[in-house]
Parts: structure tokens; C-alpha cells; sequence
């Protein structure tokens, strides 16, 4: 009896107790969240709602954005430019508007995708990236501008793998710190009247000035075609051929360019259509390649001064002259030295490659530069009239072509061929595979190697006479052949365009001389 009241009693004391203890209301309620997903986070007091947060991702605010950056605001029916509770982006999203392999899209231009795992982040190239100055693959590039926005491809690693897989290395554009150079000419010149089938398209890194004449002696010989001359820079040139050679642009009927590492990449990529002709064939082996590329002038790379205020005594016989000038540490030629910016310079940077090829004395020239504050600059007239103005003395590595014709015009300038070697420059001429009028274009070549268009060159200084001391146009010392080094056509030239190669080369290069 005794046992039962007191059972009771426990039961009504425990039932009293369970009574008094609070109940859970709707607000202070919690749910266990399904597995693999956060709990969401309880605002602060004067916060609003914050967003979900995913397993491996969390929203942050624009301003500083979580480990992955996630959709557009406007992107699976959110409502554009309204931010709502945006979902995490997993590794392979379906309808991502940037296929990246584990990586979500940035949403703006100043929010990046953090890794994830161990996958590294893709950012846009710096505009007209070639390949990343340190040698190692550099991010994706940015669209061309006739490509028309097309969605990259999901295939690669990063934006553009299929483009990028599909056309000319020589077509990705070439290395430069500023905007990309656009895909249009510098300068174009009619010649003739054009035929009912159209003009012959001729595409040429030289100026109209110095090829007219010869452009005018060959249409002497064929009234019934009319010549069209695009005037381009050397590494604009190289990547519009590229782009035509794929089927992305127009393309010309004929192409010369003195960047002819360049040239020779476009032909082994496939670019050319060979040639067989009585000329052609008579050409020496370092001019003519596979049949295909043909050397069509004959320029030395030289050294220019300023006659007025450097002394024929003074002025610089060779490379060991050169650095000589600029080892005294209060040299009057420190800021005076002007050479080709081979960022911007397709010739520039084959003269420096080739230099660095041929010489000891290139690491010793280039901390000359670097230590004396040398300029770099793209073009040769450019340095030419530096010189010539006396706001530069000295000018380096300058094609004799263009160095020769401002001489005749200034007295001031002098210019002379470097003793220890003269690199000479074959500007290379090739068929484009799919030129609309690729007879003309031949018959054009044909003449270019003949006597009489040799003499038109000879003209406009576009093949430079060594030897004879009556008609040669260079002053050169005795034995002069000996010194001459005649950049061949070959395959060789192919580890010019290698990309990593010339990206420490470039970096190399910009880390001893300035830009203007």
C-alpha cells in the first residue's frame, strides 16, 4: 500500500515537472538539415537573411566574394539585376555560361574563382598575351573580335581549347602589354585598274613608298591585272595570315613579311601553296624553302649615328665598340641608344633572337642597355628620325633598307654595318593556299626574282648591294663576305616561334630595356 502512494506520487511529480518546462514555439523551431547541406545561418539582429551555404561553397557578398564565385544575379530565372539566394555552381554545372572543368564563371571582372580542391584558377589574358612571360601556360585568351562573342569550348581546360587546338599558333597573336592590335592594315594603295575578277591582294610588312616602284614595273608587263598593297606591321601581319589560313578571314593573294620566323611557322603549319618556276628554283638553298617560301630582298641590319654630334671616331664599328661606349658609369650615350621593342616589332624580336643565336657579346650588350637606360621602340624609321634629330645617337640593329633612304635624305645620319657580323635580312614572300588569284600572285613573285624586278628593288634600297666599292651601297670593310650572316629560310627558325622560348626570351629582353 505504502509502496503504491509513493509510485504515484513520483509519476505525479515527474508529470508536473515535464509540464512546467517550455514548449518549442514556430520561431525558436529547428529542422535537421538533409545530408550534405548546411544549416542555414540565423541572421544578426538588423541583418537580413543571409544566403544558403552549400557543402564546399558559400555565397558571399560581391564585395568579397567566398571560395567560389557563383551565377549572374539574371541566370536560371533569377531576376536580372536582382540578387537572389544564388546556387553553388558543382563541378561540371550543366548550362554554365563558362564551361570551366571545377570551376564556376566569375561574375564580374573584379571577382575571381577560387580553386577548388586542388584546381587551379582560370583567369583573362592580358590583352594581346601570346603566352605567359614566365614560360608556363598562360590563362585563356579573350575572343577574337570577328570570332562574334562564339561561346568558348567546353572541351578544354579553359576558354577557347577548341579554337586555340584548330588554328596556327602563329594566329594566337602575338606577346604585348597594351590592347590588341587590331586586325586591319596601317596603310592600302590601288595600282592599276582592277580587273572584272578583282584585285590582286598583296600583303606586305613593308611600306607602300618603298614597294611601289616595283609594284609599277610589273603592272608595266601586265595591264590586264591591277594590284591592291595592304601595308601591315610585321606581328599584326603574321596573325591575320594565321587567321585567313584557318578560314576566319580574308585572305590576300600574296604575303611578304620581314618577320620571316613568323613565315616560316605559317608555311610548315600549312598555310602555302608551292611554287615551281625557272626563278624559283634558281634561287640559292637559304632562300627558298620546300618550294613554297621564297627570300625576295637582300637587308642588312646596321648601326646609325648622328654625324653632328658623334665623332667618325667615336661613332661604333661593331658590338664590342658599343658596349665599350656605354661602360662608363657617366657615359654620355645613357637614354641615347635606340633598337626595336621586339613586343611590338616581329623583326625586332627576329634580330634579337638571331643576335643572341650568333653572339657572346649578346648578354653583355643587353645589360649595357638595361644599365645605360636604352629605349626600345617599334619601328625603324621611328629610330632613324630619332637619331637623326639628335634626340637619340645612336640607333641598333636598324634594317639598312629603311636606314640607307633617310640617309640620302639627311646628311646627319650615317649608318654603318657591324664589323664582328652583319645579319642580312631575305624578306620572305609565299602563296596563301587558298588564294583567289594564286597564277597572278606567281607571276608577281616571278617578276620580284627577276632582273628587272630586282632592279626595282635595288631602287627603293630593298636589296643592298655588298662588294664592289662602285655600286655597293653599304661601306664595308675588306673581306666583307666574311662578316655577312644571311638569316636562312629553314626549319631552324621554327624555335624562334616556340612559345615558351620566346616568352623568356621576351622576358629576358624587358627586363633591361624601356618603352616608348
Amino acid at each position: 500500500m505504502t509502496f503504491g502512494r509513493t509510485l504515484r506520487a513520483c509519476s505525479l511529480g515527474l508529470a508536473a515537472l515535464l509540464w512546467a518546462l517550455p514548449r518549442p514555439g514556430p520561431a525558436q523551431e529547428t529542422a535537421l538539415p538533409a545530408r550534405g547541406v548546411a544549416a542555414p545561418v540565423t541572421p544578426a539582429a538588423g541583418q537580413g537573411a543571409s544566403p544558403p551555404t552549400g557543402a564546399r561553397e558559400a555565397a558571399a557578398p560581391r564585395a568579397a566574394q567566398g571560395p567560389a564565385a557563383l551565377r549572374d544575379a539574371g541566370e536560371e530565372g533569377s531576376p536580372s539585376g536582382t540578387q537572389g539566394p544564388a546556387t553553388p555552381q558543382g563541378a561540371r554545372e550543366e548550362g554554365s555560361p563558362n564551361r570551366t572543368q571545377g570551376l564556376a564563371a566569375p561574375r564580374s571582372a573584379g571577382e575571381a574563382a577560387a580553386p577548388r580542391g586542388t584546381q587551379a584558377p582560370v583567369a583573362p589574358r592580358d590583352a594581346g598575351e601570346e603566352g605567359s612571360p614566365s614560360g608556363k601556360q598562360g590563362p585563356a585568351a579573350p575572343q577574337d573580335a570577328r570570332e562574334g562573342g562564339t561561346a568558348p569550348s567546353p572541351d578544354g581546360p579553359h576558354a577557347g581549347g577548341a579554337r586555340d587546338a584548330a588554328v596556327p599558333e602563329a594566329a594566337r597573336g602575338p606577346i604585348g602589354r597594351g590592347a590588341p592590335t587590331p586586325s586591319v592594315p596601317e596603310a592600302v594603295a590601288e595600282f592599276g585598274v582592277a580587273p572584272p575578277e578583282g584585285w590582286l591582294v598583296v600583303r606586305g610588312a613593308a611600306d607602300i613608298g618603298a614597294f611601289a616602284p616595283l609594284l609599277r614595273a610589273f603592272l608595266a608587263t601586265r595591264a590586264d591585272l591591277g594590284v591592291r598593297y595592304e601595308q601591315w606591321g610585321s606581328n599584326p601581319l603574321g596573325a591575320e595570315t594565321a587567321a585567313g589560313c584557318a578560314g576566319r578571314a580574308p585572305v590576300a593573294d600574296l604575303v611578304i613579311s620581314s618577320a620571316v620566323d613568323q613565315q616560316v611557322k605559317l608555311v610548315n603549319d600549312g598555310c602555302a601553296q608551292p611554287h615551281l618556276s625557272e626563278a624559283t628554283t634558281a634561287l640559292p638553298l637559304a632562300e627558298n624553302w620546300r618550294n613554297e617560301l621564297f627570300g625576295v630582298t637582300r637587308e642588312p641590319a646596321v648601326i646609325i649615328y648622328n654625324r653632328r654630334l658623334v665623332s667618325p671616331e667615336e661613332a661604333p664599328r661593331s658590338r664590342f665598340d658599343l658596349i665599350d661606349l656605354l661602360r662608363p658609369a657617366n657615359t654620355r650615350f645613357a637614354g641615347r641608344v635606340g633598337t626595336y621593342d621586339i613586343e611590338a616589332s616581329g623583326l625586332g624580336y627576329l634580330f634579337a633572337f638571331a643576335d643572341a643565336q650568333q653572339a657572346t657579346t649578346f648578354g653583355s650588350l643587353l645589360e649595357a642597355f638595361g644599365r645605360t637606360g636604352a629605349i626600345a621602340t617599334c619601328c625603324s624609321l621611328e629610330i632613324a628620325d630619332a637619331v637623326a634629330s639628335g634626340r637619340l645617337l645612336i640607333g641598333y640593329n636598324i634594317l639598312g633598307s629603311y636606314a640607307l633612304a633617310r640617309a640620302e635624305e639627311n646628311p646627319d645620319l650615317a649608318v654603318v654595318a657591324p664589323q664582328d657580323y652583319t645579319l642580312v635580312l631575305s624578306r620572305a614572300a609565299f602563296i596563301p593556299r587558298q588564294a583567289p588569284h594564286g597564277r597572278a600572285a606567281a607571276a608577281l613573285l616571278d617578276f620580284m626574282l627577276s632582273d628587272a624586278g630586282r632592279a626595282a628593288l635595288i631602287r627603293s634600297r630593298l636589296i643592298v648591294r655588298f662588294g664592289d666599292p662602285e655600286e655597293a651601297d653599304l661601306d664595308m670593310p675588306d673581306g666583307a663576305a666574311s662578316i655577312l650572316r644571311l638569316i636562312p629560310l629553314s626549319a631552324a627558325l621554327l624555335a624562334a616561334t616556340d612559345r615558351q622560348k620566346k616568352a623568356l626570351f621576351t622576358e629576358r629582353w624587358r627586363a633591361n630595356l624601356r618603352t616608348e
